[in-house]
Parts: structure tokens; sequence; C-alpha cells
């Protein structure tokens, strides 16, 4: 015995896009707040995640891939990375 099922409410993504299946796909206020915070939070998150430093402390190295720079580059040249970083 099969079990029908009723695709026409949409998926998570038209729930949360505020389309309402045949009505059209407009957003919500609170999809583009939510949207909104998300891309202002990503944008900020460099200047969140570098540390401050004091004058008298030697450049920060930054990575070229963010969180896993610095262990694909050990990963590639074992001991011989920290003379690369100097």
């Amino acid at each position: 015995m099969a079990t029908a099922v009723n695709h026409s409410g949409g998926g998570i993504l038209s729930h949360v896009l505020g389309s309402g299946g045949a009505q059209g796909t407009s957003w919500s206020t609170t999809t583009t707040g939510v949207v909104a915070a998300a891309v202002v939070l990503v944008l900020l998150l460099p200047w969140i995640w570098t540390p401050r430093l004091d004058p008298s402390e030697p450049p920060l190295v930054k990575p070229t891939i963010p969180l896993i720079g610095h262990i694909i580059g050990l990963i590639q040249h074992q001991a011989k990375y920290h003379l690369i970083l100097q």
C-alpha cells in the first residue's frame, strides 16, 4: 500500500524564503533581517578575529587561507615551514 505525499506546501527553502508555493517568491521581513545580519557578521569576522598587537611585539603572520592555512603549510613544508615564515 503506497502513501501519497503532498508536496504542494513547498520545502524548507520555500518556507525560509517565504514563498508559499504558487504565491510567488517574496521574502519576509524576518528573512531579510536574518540574511542582512549574516552578511554583516561574515564581513566583520576578519576584524573580530584579528588580534590587537602591541607595537613592541613582532608582526603577525597571517595565513593565506584563514583558519587552516598554517596547518596546510606545515603539512606541505614540514620542519622547514618556520624558515619560510621568517
